[in-house]
């Protein structure tokens, strides 16, 4: 069809041209529509199967944290016979897409984390991001942890224990240890499968952190979580 021909049925026909684009109009917005729904969908699928790599469904990326800056590891390599040591891992991100899979040193079916040599160890993770205006989640299964217990009455953990900073939880639970802003603390293990947005701002300089601290006593299986943008 020409244009001329187009042009003299746009006239022979009234309304046409409004219903024309109208179906045009209705057809894009489904299809953006669609498209969002599919993001959701999507989404959800991620955290239906977000830490089961062996599933043959899972089309999630994920993929392990980088290193840290400097080498620094966890535990400590020299650590303190009078007290606590604790290291900061410096850990940065770039690629902001996909997942990141977060453990627990020598996090496994059959593993368990290493006791401090001496009194302690603490593990600051210090997460950061490309910048403020990102708000990936951290989700954490409740079968992919397992610490020291806590105290008798549930309130603190004194002994091995785990904390996200710069977090917005989603629904508290019976699982909050010492809850407090943008912070939450966990030992033993969890009755629920955990999810979180991670919101950094001006004030954190684009991270948020991961604690984690350890005695030379009792070992677990430890943590493992999913970091997803």
């Amino acid at each position: 069809m020409n244009s001329l021909h187009f042009q003299n049925i746009m006239r022979a026909v009234p309304g046409f041209g409004f219903l024309l684009v109208s179906q045009v109009l209705g057809n894009t917005i489904q299809s953006r529509g669609q498209r969002f729904q599919r993001r959701i969908d999507d989404r959800s699928s991620q955290f239906s199967n977000f830490l089961d790599r062996d599933d043959p469904t899972s089309n999630v990326p994920i993929q392990d944290l980088p290193p840290a800056d400097d080498g620094i590891v966890c535990p400590p390599e020299d650590q303190d016979d009078t007290g606590t040591t604790k290291v900061t891992l410096i850990i940065p991100i770039t690629d902001a897409t996909g997942c990141y899979e977060f453990k627990t040193p020598d996090f496994g079916p059959d593993s368990r984390y290493p006791n401090a040599l001496y009194q302690a160890y603490e593990c600051t993770y210090e997460i950061r991001l490309p910048n403020k205006d990102l708000r990936p989640t951290f989700s954490i299964s409740k079968d992919d942890f397992e610490l020291q217990q806590g105290n008798t009455a549930g309130t603190t953990c004194p002994s091995d224990n785990f904390i996200l900073k710069n977090i917005d939880e989603t629904g508290m639970s019976e699982d909050d240890v010492k809850p407090f802003d943008n912070n939450v603390q966990y030992c033993d293990e969890l009755t629920g499968d955990k999810l979180f947005t991670v919101i950094p701002g001006e004030n954190n300089d684009n991270r948020f952190q991961i604690i984690f601290k350890a005695n030379k006593f009792t070992r677990r299986r430890g943590v493992r979580g999913l970091l997803c943008f």
